[in-house]
Parts: structure tokens; sequence; C-alpha cells
């Protein structure tokens, strides 16, 4: 018997594993034929693999502009530029230390050492200006290198931080900051799941008022400087909306440098549990009384209050409803998860003997605030905010985030008479200011140990009603100062915390006013694109309802004659203008500044004189600019 050769054998067993595969070629084939006109499953498959491919191949969304109420950057996204040089690419080191250093303002010795320490990369400058950038363009030395990335700015600096937060490393940690990742993250899941391509940025219109942030800041100040205290606070809210218009802390911070600074002076002194001094807690217990007397219908006589177990049962239900203790949880701060805020670490001297029911110790001013307004307010319950808008640059599309939407419901237990009762108890025992403002303060005296010894200081509030047309502002105050007996040698008070307020008041209530009656698109701010270090506030891309295109000019606009008009009719003259508008007297227009016809190129200050030429008070403002003509 012949063998068959081993060569032949294995020729034989290829050829077999050939057909075997073709067999299988031929049956997945069919099989995937028939799948396809049944169920369509190799579209679903390709469809499925390019939108793999387009998600990990498409940049993530820019981080938008952060705007105030009137278009002001509060935050804007700026390139960063860098130098490096790759040393295989140079010609001549000592060539390039020359010409960088000049442009560097370098060491060229220095310089030449790091080019020849050995390392084939080298970092030569961070955050270059732009004039440093065209010229190492221009020299076009080899193997030097420019980078570009991103770095959050704010041009505002100090003002307003603790609302807007701050970025490291493309990441909001704090703020509006914090609450801008949730949004482009859930921006970014809803396009995926329509199969959409992403927006390239989304920017913020707040409620902030920068004009009114400025004064509020002024405030905190000059409080610190006559009360010699460490801490003060300001918050400003629409009473009825629970917009936020302004809020100052000092200590402050500035979120370009937020690293410099310590946790105490970064931290939202309005979200830090504060002791309530009595008369706050006392008007919180008699508030839910009242309000348990205009359920039943009943007006009790001389505010003889007293509580009995149904007040109690009812008393809880409203606090619980309120929410005081819980943790403010808004768009510029989202607490840790807990069903009550942190306890204060701020304990009273001396014990009271009044009897608070089930009203808290202590709270953040910021839900003091809210409660305050709520109650004053016949219980609609609000929801504080900073985020007015959101616009998408790529479709044009606007949100606009309702105070409806903000604001929660009017508890079914409200009457209007507990509703009035209540009213007619706090201006009881406010002080009502000369321009029709109610000043509501009271202070207590607290200690707080700090492990070998304990500290004395005082809790200073006072809670402000501001009149300002359709919707009235509320201002919460807080001061933590030391006792009078501990302040300084020397140290005389020319004011009273209450004066410093009150001469803050007016104007607010005024730019309040001017800001509901203007239109809301105002002219953005524009400027020639530059890197980081020129500090330039990019072109702005939209004026709240659409798109500016990359480039346009501004129109250079003409003073309108306003003579004889009504300020009503003066301010619709002047709305979309880039102009402060400073007010004398009441009544019509009788004269302007700048004339009718001048140009308004360069111009950022308009004064109309009224023809009563007394002080503007809120309340005539007020019925001024409700005038029909």
């Amino acid at each position: 018997m012949i063998k068959k050769s081993r060569l032949r054998m294995q020729k034989q067993k290829k050829g077999r594993r050939v057909i075997l595969y073709l067999l299988i070629l031929v049956v997945l084939g069919f099989v995937g034929h028939q799948l396809e006109q049944h169920y369509g499953i190799t579209t679903s498959v390709r469809e499925v693999l390019h939108t793999i491919k387009n998600t990990f191949s498409q940049q993530p969304p820019v981080r938008g502009t952060v705007y105030d109420r009137n278009l002001k950057q509060l935050a804007v996204t700026l390139e960063r530029v860098s130098v490096y040089a790759r040393i295989r690419e140079i010609d001549s080191i000592q060539e390039a230390a020359t010409h960088l250093s000049k442009v560097l303002g370098l060491d060229s010795a220095k310089l030449e050492d790091q080019l020849e320490s050995g390392v084939l990369r080298v970092w030569i400058a961070q955050d270059i200006s732009q004039e440093q950038e065209v010229a190492i363009k221009d020299l076009q030395l080899p193997g030097v290198y420019l980078q570009r990335d991103d770095k959050r700015f704010y041009p505002n600096d100090l003002k307003a931080a603790h609302f807007i937060g701050y970025v490291e490393n493309g990441i909001g940690l704090s703020g509006v900051e914090f609450y801008y990742d949730r949004l482009l993250a859930s921006r970014k899941l809803k396009q995926q799941e329509e199969k959409q391509s992403l927006s390239a940025a989304l920017d913020l219109v707040l409620t902030i008022d920068l004009k009114i942030q400025d004064i509020l800041e002024n405030l905190v100040k000059d409080i610190a400087l006559n009360e010699q205290a460490e801490k003060v606070m300001a918050y400003l809210m629409e009473s009825g909306t629970g917009e936020i218009i302004g809020g100052a802390n000092l200590p402050g911070f500035n979120p370009n440098i937020f690293a410099k600074y310590s946790q105490e002076q970064t931290e939202n002194m309005a979200l830090v549990p504060f002791c309530m001094p009595p008369k706050f807690r006392l008007f919180l217990r008699d508030a839910t009384m009242l309000h348990a007397y205009g359920l039943n219908g009943v007006s009790p006589s001389a505010w003889s209050l007293a509580s009995d177990d149904n007040n109690l049962g009812h008393q809880l239900r409203l606090w619980e409803w309120l929410g005081l203790e819980e943790s403010s949880g808004t768009d510029f701060h989202v607490p840790i998860p807990s069903e009550k805020t942190a306890a204060s670490q701020q304990k009273p001297v001396m014990t009271s003997t009044t009897y608070f029911g089930f009203v808290p110790e202590s709270a953040t001013p910021l839900s003091l605030l809210t409660t305050y307004s709520v109650l004053l307010n016949e219980g609609k319950k609000i929801r504080p905010f900073v985020v007015k808008k959101i616009f998408d640059k790529d479709t044009g599309m606007e949100t606009q985030l309702s105070a409806e939407e903000q604001a929660g419901r009017q508890s079914d237990s409200w009457t209007e008479t507990g509703g009035h009762l209540i009213k007619s108890l706090f201006r009881s025992q406010a002080r009502q200011g000369a321009s029709g403002s109610y000043f509501f303060r009271d202070d207590i005296l607290l200690s707080v140990d700090s492990g070998d010894y304990r500290q004395f200081f005082i809790n200073d509030m006072v809670f402000v009603t501001i009149p300002a047309g359709s919707n009235d502002l509320n201002m919460l105050v807080v001061v933590q100062r030391a006792p009078v007996g501990m302040k300084g040698h020397g140290v005389k008070e020319k004011k009273s915390l209450e004066q410093i307020v009150e001469e803050k008041v007016e104007r607010i209530s005024v730019l309040q006013q001017i800001a509901k009656s203007v239109a809301d698109v105002v002219e953005l701010e524009v400027g020639d694109e530059e890197n980081y270090q020129g500090k330039n506030r990019f072109t702005a891309q939209y004026s709240g309802i659409a798109i500016i295109p990359k480039g346009k000019k501004t129109i250079v606009r003409v003073m309108p004659d306003l003579k004889g008009l009504s300020l009503r009719k003066s301010l619709r003259l002047l709305q979309g203008m880039s102009l402060e508008i400073n007010l004398q007297g009441t009544g019509r227009v009788i004269d302007q500044k700048p004339r009718p016809g001048s140009s308004l190129k360069g111009i950022t200050e308009c004064v109309l004189f009224l023809e009563t030429q007394e002080s503007v008070v809120p309340w005539k403002f007020s019925k001024e600019l409700l005038e029909k003509d």
C-alpha cells in the first residue's frame, strides 16, 4: 500500500477548511439577508456605529458666557496662549534664547541654560499677552511653538463672585458655574438621545444687576468700616418671584485666583446657619399664630396671642411647608443631601425666657430672607434663583426660566385675612423710613467655643422691605461684629446700621424700576479678539432675542429730543441704548443732557431734568411710570 505524503495530506485538509469557511459565509450572508428583510438589523448596527463615531469625534460643548440681566459679561471663556520649545528642532539655542528673552522679558542666560538642560520639550512661558503672541509669530523661530487652551475669566473680579463661582480644569466647582455643568450634561444627553449634533455653547443670563450689585458691594464695605465688623452680608430679592437681584459678602474673593483664598473667604455667608435674634424668632412665631387666627376668621385684639395645642400643631405644619430649616437648594448652591441645615456653632450667651414654639434657633440668611418674603406676600412660596435665561448660540433658541417655574404654590390653608394680619404685625414692629421702606432690626450676643478659648460676638440683622413698583424688593443684612466693649479704643460710631442701609435703599428702588421699565434687549459689549492675558471681553454673540453676526459694527446713535415727554415715554425712546440714566426731579422732562441730536458715541450717561425739582421718591416714581400718555 502506497502511503500519501504529509504535504499532500496538508493540502487536502487546507482545501476542506476553505470549503467549510465558504459555506459558513454563505449561511451567515443568507441569515443576515433574512434579518435585514424582516428586522432591518444591519441598518440599526450601522446607525449605532455612526453615533459612536460622532460622539467620540466631536468636541465637547464650549463653556458659554454668563451675563447679568442687562447683558453685561460676568464670566467668559478666553484663549490662553503658552510657549514651548522642541529642542531637537532649534537651529541655534543661543539665538532663540536671545530673541525670546527680549519678547517675554526673561533672563537670556537662564533661558539658554533651560534650553540646554537636555530635556526634549521645554515650557518657556504661560499666559503670554496678545502683543507677545504676535511678536513670537513674527520671529518664526524653528522649534518654538504656541499652545492654545481655554481659560475662564471673570471681568468684574470680586463682584457677585459667590453667585458666579469658579472653574478649575474646565469643571465648575461652585456657584452658577457648578450648575452650568449640570445644564451641559443634561443638554448633551438629550441631544445624543435625539441623535443631534452637540451645541457649541450655551449662554446664561442671570437676574443679577451689576449696577445694584455695586451698591451692595459698597454697602457691606461701609458697614464693615463703621461697625468694625469682620463679616457682613447683604442680599436683595424680588418678593414675589424669588429673583436674586444682587448679593455681597465680606470677606469676598476673586474667582480668577480663587486658589489663593481660604475656605472661609470663598464660603457664601448666606448659606451658613446663623443664630437668629429674639425679635426675628418672635415675629415668626406670632406670624404662624396669626395664620391660624385667619383660618378661624377671628381677629385678635392688641396682638394678645396665646398658643394652644391646635396652634402648635398648625405651627409645625406651616414650618414644614415654609422649609425654614431645610438646606437652601438653588441654582447657585447645591447642598449636601440632608433634610435639615447643619446646626449652627453659635450659642446665645443669655438664655431667653420667651417661648418661641417650634421656631428654630438658627437658619441660613437665605432661608430667613425667603421665609419672610413668603409670609409678607400672602403665602406665595418662592425659590431663590439667579439663572433667568438659557441661550443656545447654534440654534438661536432661548429658554426662559420664568418666575412661575421657579416659584411654588400658595399654601391651601392660607387666607387673605391671615395675610393682612401678618403684614400689619410686621409694620407695627418695624420702623418706616422716609422712602416708604420698613426696617426690622434686632441683634443677639453669641459665643463660639474654639478649643482653648471662647469667642464672643454679636449677630446684628436688618430686614428691609423696599417699594419698587410691581414687584417689591426685600433685603436682609447680616453683620457679625464684636461687642461694643471689645471695640478698639478711640472708635466712635458716626452712623447707625439702619442709617447706612437707608442711604442705599432709595437708589436701589429707582434702579430696579428703571430696569423693569426699559426693554430687555440691551446692546452688548464689543471688543477685538484677544487672548486671556489681554483680558478681552469677547465679541458677544447674541442680544437676548437674535444672533448678532460676528464682525457687525455697532450703529452710532443720536440722542432723541425728550423735552415735554413723560418719563414713561422717554424711557421707551431710550431703550436699547447703553446709557446710565440719572433722574433729577419728577414729572415731565424739561431739559436733558446730552442735548437733542448729539452723537452717543462714547457717551455712557444720560441726565433727565424733570419739571418738579425734588428728590425722586420710589412711590412717586412708580406712579409716573404707570402714567399713560
